[in-house]
């Protein structure tokens, strides 16, 4: 659905810009998760600048949001679905920010390495999450709809592997401190990987059905 709207309004100046933006969006927000989860789980130094990057993720919010708005000011019975569409995965896309700050958040309560096996499968997921960020960009660019239920899919196992981590965090015997860490640190990973797959569906679904599983 999204797909056939999008290839529509691109021929518009502004859905060109607006899909940079959401694209640039999509960088930063990478760039954010794996400083954060570099700097909690390995104590990993960086001069970025997180809070600065999220701003910027708002501001770049902010701006579609206008562009759209005087879009349909000039235009209002033009591309409506679209103009739907990009401020719903906006949203998702400015929410992978403020995850990656939240992870930032622990890192004053860390002292060394995190180290056990929950945090090595954390390690896991985390480089696995990485390339998901690349693969939206893509899936946003070609509007291809098999790409975008094979990257939902990829979503959706690392989700429900988090769901896995944490039924047994409740049954082990981990230190107070350990088990809050991972627990949180599955949850933020579990949400990344929800957002993402909201932005994938958009090529996927109609517009009511963003964030669901396709259907057959």
């Amino acid at each position: 659905m999204f797909g056939d709207v999008w290839k529509f309004w691109k021929k518009e100046t502004l859905i060109d810009k607006a899909e940079e933006e959401v694209e640039r969006m999509l960088v930063i927000a990478k760039d954010m998760f794996k400083i954060a989860m570099d700097v909690l789980l390995d104590l990993k130094k960086s001069k970025a600048d997180l809070y600065k990057m999220d701003r910027g993720l708002n501001a770049i919010q902010m701006d579609v949001r206008r562009k759209i708005l005087e879009h349909l000011s000039i235009n209002p019975a033009m591309d409506i679905t679209a103009s739907l569409i990009l401020i719903t995965i906006v949203i998702d896309v400015e929410r992978l920010g403020d995850y990656s700050k939240n992870v930032l958040d622990l890192s004053p309560k860390i002292a060394e390495r995190l180290k056990g096996r929950y945090f090595d499968e954390i390690r896991v997921l985390k480089n696995e999450l990485v390339p998901l960020f690349d693969e939206t960009i893509n899936v946003i660019k070609e509007m291809k709809k098999d790409v975008g239920k094979e990257e939902m899919q990829e979503c959706t196992d690392i989700a429900k592997r988090c769901d896995t981590f944490l039924d047994r965090l409740l049954d082990d015997s981990l230190e107070a401190k350990e088990a809050i860490l991972a627990t949180l640190l599955l949850r933020y990973i579990k949400r990344i990987a929800s957002h993402l797959k909201n932005v994938a569906s958009s090529v996927v679904n109609p517009f009511a059905r963003i964030g669901y599983k396709p259907k057959d």
